[in-house]
């Protein structure tokens, strides 16, 4: 009589994982992958090419809001990147790391022109680095492809 039990939770426990092993079997393919990396390729570009078109008519919550977008479409785009097979993504860690660090190191009392002269380089800098991650990926008829800079 007492085994009648144990059977019992043995079965929902069989159920329960069947269940949370097919919950997990959404991994997208590797063409959706790609293609949702791209779509965060696409933001992170138009967030570069916006906090790098800032002049000096822009108000200092513009700027703040376009350094947080820039924030945001890279750690979108980092999270969209991890199911890409073949991405190198250490040297534009590195430029978007630099470029970060310039965006903190903006002292307070600066004015908006200073503050975008000292980001401007470290902008492009990501913006050739994202270029070369995507020779990576197949990224064909992206938005907003010429990251690179006007130089």
């Amino acid at each position: 009589m007492r085994r009648i039990p144990f059977i019992l939770i043995g079965i929902v426990a069989i159920a329960i994982a069947m269940f949370a092993f097919t919950a997990c079997d959404d991994e997208p393919t590797q063409a959706e992958a790609n293609e949702r990396f791209c779509d965060s390729v696409g933001d992170l570009s138009a967030a570069l090419r916006n906090l790098r078109d800032l002049d000096s008519d822009t108000t200092v919550e513009e700027y703040q809001d376009e350094r947080d977008q820039v924030t945001e479409s890279y750690e979108a785009m980092i999270e969209a990147a991890a199911s890409v097979v073949g991405l190198r993504l250490e040297d534009l860690e590195e430029s978007r790391d630099d470029l970060q660090d310039a965006l903190d190191d903006v002292p307070e009392d600066a004015t908006l022109g200073e503050a975008l002269e000292a980001v401007d380089d470290e902008v492009d800098n990501v913006a050739r680095e994202l270029s070369q991650v995507l020779n990576d990926v197949d990224c064909s008829g992206l938005p907003g492809e010429d990251t690179q800079s006007d130089e």
